[in-house]
């Protein structure tokens, strides 16, 4: 029998599945992995977006706060840690492009506090740094500002000592950051640190705004970011996760959250909390390379320069304290993969996690992005976030092989 071509095109659309439909059935194996990590009790929810051009897949599961039975949804509120650096860089970006500052002017120049900086060093205690501090530092990372968290040489310990009791305002923290001793001369390495803060009060001295009120005028509102801030309002109060701990151990229940309780003051290594729609939307303006809903908000070439890697071989891979993290190099304000990785990342990927099990991704070149929304602070599961980026990047791509994915631990 004779069969027309229409009549085996037909045939062959009803019993194949689409594209779209196969990026679904890959969202799917992602979802099945976290959702099994949660009904098995190793987290307690998770919001996730995956998302190329105009097909995004969106995943909620799980419990918000286990305590009071209260489940995940897409309105949660999440602290972002250091997911606020991201979004304090490109903020800083926009007054770079305004001729308020450049990439290659000392700190010193806007910020008396850092014109006598010193560095450690352990045979004379400290010495003068071999060059000023420079903005590009600052959004690299590579000033030698450190931080007492992840150090454990006696530099970390003077921050330790300095910051024991918390400063009561970014000014404040600034100052004692111009005291203390670089952990290295600026350029000489990447180290995870406080940079980020001294460049949010450099947004201040620039702008003549505080840093808060910098990023609603100009980021937030206009972006319609209207979950994000510094502090939740009473009314949002109830949509704000706990976080937990090893064993899903309660670590912080939202009532005491500083972000509710207000105790927190605007900075610009960590504070913000936000949600995955709200996120998303600075995510989505990155992609659509600095503009978003008719606004512009970065040049391309600026943003460009942001979402590519800019330290030398020598400071690869990133090392924060005694996690090594292999293929991470960095950009202005972002991780960047300079190579294909194991766990599914791909060459150009940009990327920061939050130290509360946040997470984003986004390819400039691909469009592809992603984000991961949880609580926990149990550094020895970092995996969990790798397996995201992984098992999201394969559903654009096929490519799912990882040699780690799935395992826990």
């Amino acid at each position: 029998m004779k069969t027309t071509l229409p009549f085996i095109l037909a045939i062959f659309w009803a019993v194949a599945p689409t594209h779209a439909q196969q990026q679904g059935e890959k969202f799917e194996v992602l979802t099945q992995h976290f959702h099994q990590l949660i009904d098995s009790g190793e987290l307690a929810g998770t919001v996730m977006l995956v998302a190329e051009g105009n097909l995004m897949f969106t995943d909620v599961y799980g419990m918000a706060d286990r305590e009071k039975q209260r489940p995940m949804r897409l309105n949660t509120l999440f602290s972002m840690a250091s997911m606020t650096k991201p979004i304090v860089s490109v903020a800083a970006m926009m007054l770079v492009e305004e001729g308020k500052f450049s990439l290659d002017d000392p700190v010193g120049r806007y910020l008396p506090a850092f014109i006598n900086t010193h560095v450690f060093d352990a045979v004379q205690g400290t010495v003068p740094p071999r060059r000023p501090i420079t903005v590009r530092d600052l959004f690299m990372h590579t000033s030698g500002i450190t931080s007492g968290d992840f150090d454990a040489s006696p530099t970390g310990a003077a921050y330790r000592e300095a910051f024991a009791e918390n400063p009561a305002s970014l000014d404040k923290l600034v100052q004692i950051l111009g005291e203390l001793p670089l952990a290295h001369h600026p350029g000489d390495r990447w180290t995870y640190g406080l940079s980020t803060d001294v460049l949010a009060r450099l947004i201040e001295q620039a702008s003549g705004m505080p840093i808060d009120q910098f990023l609603q005028t100009r980021l937030f509102d206009p972006l319609g970011m209207t979950d994000t801030g510094y502090k939740v309002p009473p009314e949002k109060a109830d949509r704000v996760a706990a976080i937990y701990g090893a064993d899903l151990k309660l670590r912080r229940a939202p009532e005491e959250s500083p972000n509710v309780l207000g105790t927190i003051f605007p900075r610009g290594n960590t504070g913000l909390v936000s949600t995955l729609s709200d996120y998303a939307r600075f995510v989505k303006m990155l992609v659509n390379g600095g503009e978003w809903d008719g606004k512009r908000y970065l040049k391309p070439e600026s943003l460009r320069q942001m979402l590519q890697n800019h330290l030398p071989e020598s400071h690869i891979p990133l090392r924060v304290g005694n996690i090594s993290t292999p293929g991470q190099g960095f950009g202005l304000g972002f991780g960047v993969l300079v190579e294909d990785t194991e766990y599914g990342g791909h060459k150009g990927d940009c990327f920061w996690p939050g130290a509360a099990f946040t997470y984003f991704f986004l390819n400039p070149e691909t469009g592809v992005y992603g984000i991961f929304l949880s609580q926990f602070t149990d550094l020895r599961k970092m995996q969990f976030l790798y397996d995201f980026h992984g098992l999201a990047n394969a559903i654009f791509t096929g490519n799912v092989a990882t040699k780690r994915l799935g395992e826990k631990g």
